[in-house]
């Protein structure tokens, strides 16, 4: 909000660049509005995030038309997004037999850390029983509902998805034909 013309009034301001993947910049009377975009920090080439300053070229125009122009740069300081599972199987709530066998898969993504910054932690009726994307249950004989979760992490956000899983001794369908 600062602009002087010594021979005359600044009567117009107008962004004539700007890198809009970063920050979208906007002029409103004297201000500018500078608006971060959603994922600032990119994801560079190592896998850790880049997170260089964005610019905004401003130009000013006085009332005799004659026109200057000043970089603002823009610094952003980071900040940790959760990890985000784009899937989960199976995408039901499973039953199996007593002594049956279930897979489970979560696939993830996280914007802002590389793949061996997170982890996925599988929980057995809230015990920890696996590590990893993928995870198999194993009845063990009893009839019993359990509560299967994976739990996303990186190391300061969580994210998690979870399943009931029924075992039993008779036969177990969800459809009847008759």
């Amino acid at each position: 909000d600062y602009s002087y013309d010594n021979d005359g009034n600044v009567t117009d301001f107008k962004v004539i660049s700007q890198d809009k993947e970063k920050v979208e910049c906007k002029i409103s009377g004297n201000s500018l509005l500078a608006i971060p975009g959603k994922d600032f920090a990119t994801t560079s080439f190592s896998g850790m995030p880049d997170i260089s300053p964005a610019s905004c070229i401003i130009e000013a125009t006085d009332n005799s038309n004659a026109k200057a122009n000043a970089t603002v740069i823009i610094d952003v300081t980071n900040v940790n997004d959760a990890p985000v599972i784009d899937s989960a199987s199976p995408n039901y709530n499973p039953k199996i037999t007593e002594n049956g066998t279930q897979d489970f898969l979560v696939v993830w993504h996280d914007i802002d850390s590389n793949n061996t910054e997170v982890s996925v932690k599988w929980y057995k009726d809230g015990v920890a029983d696996g590590v990893g994307n993928n995870y198999t249950f194993n009845a063990t004989g009893e009839e019993k509902e359990y509560e299967i979760k994976a739990v996303v992490n990186d190391s300061l956000l969580t994210n998690e998805t979870e399943w009931l899983l029924v075992t039993s001794k008779k036969p177990l369908t969800d459809y009847y034909d008759g």
